[in-house]
């Protein structure tokens, strides 16, 4: 719940200064395409 509440609050800084620091969907996208490409070349490295 903490997490989420410091997105919102995040998201309201955002908004109140004109800024685009707050993690965005694609930034979790992005995060995910990168996790995935490690694990697989971890699983290809230790094959």
């Amino acid at each position: 719940m903490k997490d989420l509440a410091r997105l919102y609050a995040a998201f309201a800084r955002d908004k109140a200064n004109g800024t685009t620091e707050a993690t965005t969907f694609a930034d979790a996208v992005r995060q995910h395409h990168l996790i995935d490409r490690i694990q697989r070349s971890s699983e290809e490295f230790s094959a």
